[in-house]
């Protein structure tokens, strides 16, 4: 349900592609790996969540977000949502509050096109 995938050769964007129901298990397991893949690089590592094909998300989020609030990326830069529903959106609005550090540079998109334009402002 979750594949994180560099979308770019320069490792630069990692892509969280996100499919049907997701478990809480699946989010952890999701964000290890970013972990993981974004210590790889010393340069700044944006982040693409794709959204767009979830069909289902567990009730019970807020413990998801406290711990990827704890496992943020040192070089960790934009977080981009594709494809947020009202729930997920809701669930940013909360964030802030109680994952401050992961929701800080989140932003929501309409398409990967206006993902890599962001993305590309920001270099």
């Amino acid at each position: 349900p979750v594949e994180v995938v560099w979308d770019d050769e320069a490792h630069t964007i990692l892509r969280q592609i996100y499919r049907g129901a997701i478990s809480v298990a699946e989010y952890y397991q999701a964000t290890q790996q970013v972990v993981e893949m974004a210590a790889t690089v010393e340069h700044t590592v944006h982040m693409i969540f794709d959204r767009r094909a979830v069909t289902s998300v567990p009730r019970r989020l807020l413990p998801v977000l406290r711990y990827a609030n704890s496992k943020v990326p040192r070089n960790a830069g934009l977080r981009l949502i594709l494809g947020a529903s009202f729930s997920t959106r809701i669930t940013v609005d909360m964030g802030r509050i109680v994952a401050p550090q992961l929701i800080q540079h989140v932003l929501f998109v309409n398409s990967l096109e206006e993902a890599y334009a962001i993305i590309q402002r920001q270099r």
